[in-house]
């Protein structure tokens, strides 16, 4: 079957090894959904290897899953084409702009790397991960923690503190929002994320934005913040303002960080 391109990069996650069938069968496409056949009559279902990649069909509709899926309680995230591309789901993206819209730089975390053999994902970075909806998180006391420790590591870095302005607060809110149904700086209507700020009413010089998913905690994904280029430039740039969201969509949260100098 022919598989599109995927440009999602991954952030940090801990090994895991997943139980996967390596078959010599067919996929067959039943109106827009694919379905994968041993023999030509009977379905597969769960975990399946086929040409390298691995793939998940639904136990229940026999029908190959994409997007964002929730088995046996642990997120993990397929691409357009079926393919799985990461357990659990953790991502990490960073971009800022001018106020022309000019892009001033654009960053993608990536430290993973795969064994397709046997299923195996081998995390560079040893970091234990865990689901949100394991624990619920207090979403204004983590977004208070994540503001602390930005600040904390401005100061150490002899940046002026970032302060909450409630007109970024609600546009980070909303990304993160956005962010469960398109995980991009794009915004599911096709236009950059920084459109956002000034339909809300925030007009900038420059602006910047950070976002990852699937972290448990706010110290977690603020040093996967930091310990990433793009993030940390944000994090240390030359902004006054600073909005915090968080989101909780399917067992996965879902963080975004938005800076700005206000025109």
């Amino acid at each position: 079957m022919k598989k599109s391109q995927i440009s999602i990069i991954i952030g940090m996650a801990a090994s895991v090894m997943l139980s996967v069938q390596s078959l010599a069968g067919n996929w067959i496409q039943l109106g827009t959904n694919w379905a994968y056949t041993k023999d030509g009559i009977t379905l597969a279902d769960g975990w399946i290897q086929d040409s390298g990649k691995v793939y998940y069909v639904d136990p229940s509709y026999k029908l190959m899953v994409t997007g964002w899926r929730v088995i046996d309680n642990i997120p993990y995230f397929f691409g357009d084409d079926g393919a799985l591309w990461i357990h659990p789901a953790l991502y990490l993206s960073s971009a800022a702009v001018d106020t022309q819209g000019k892009m001033l730089y654009s960053s993608l975390a990536n430290n993973i790397s795969y064994n397709d053999l046997s299923g195996l994902y081998q995390m560079k970075t040893g970091v234990e991960a865990s689901q949100c909806n394991g624990e619920k998180i207090d979403v204004a006391a983590s977004a208070e923690e994540i503001l602390s420790l930005v600040n904390e590591y401005r100061t150490e870095n002899g940046k002026a503190p970032l302060k909450v302005n409630d007109t970024l607060s609600e546009v980070a809110k909303a990304r993160a929002v956005e962010l469960s149904n398109k995980y991009t700086h794009t915004r599911p209507d096709g236009s950059k994320c920084f459109t956002l700020y000034k339909a809300m009413g925030y007009n900038y010089t420059i602006a910047g934005e950070n976002i990852a998913c699937g972290h448990r905690s706010a110290e977690e994904v603020f040093n996967t913040w930091k310990n990433s280029d793009g993030h940390r430039k944000n994090m240390l740039g030359d902004f006054r303002d600073i909005g915090i969201g968080i989101y909780e969509s399917n067992g996965v949260c879902y963080w975004c960080q938005s800076f700005g100098n206000r025109a």
